[in-house]
């Protein structure tokens, strides 16, 4: 029996495997990270009027503040082990930020 809260075969029982709209496993890690970003602000409730890759993570775009960047920093740790947060650095200010980190680790 599968544990409570995820799908079967899922060891994560508190994480779905990301997917695209069409049920596709996701392929790149960009699109993974545009995913976990996406669960994340559905969780704390911002970026409901939308959010594209071009959008401020702090202030008039998301706005998210210290502790939610933490809370994304270790979301996107636990799905890729490392994180652009605390990769040193500038913090990334648009999402574009975080995709292209992990754009970069994978080439």
């Amino acid at each position: 029996m599968p544990a409570a809260g995820g799908p079967p075969g899922n060891p994560h029982p508190c994480k779905t495997p990301a997917t695209r709209k069409d049920n596709d496993p996701v392929g790149t890690d960009q699109e993974k990270a545009r995913t976990v970003i996406g669960d994340f602000l559905q969780r704390i409730d911002k970026g409901a009027d939308g959010w594209n890759d071009e959008t401020e993570l702090w202030g008039e775009g998301i706005g998210l503040d210290s502790l939610e960047a933490a809370e994304l920093s270790a979301m996107l740790e636990d799905e890729f082990g490392s994180d652009p947060f605390s990769a040193g650095g500038d913090l990334p200010e648009k999402v574009s930020d975080v995709l292209a980190f992990y754009a970069s680790m994978s080439t």
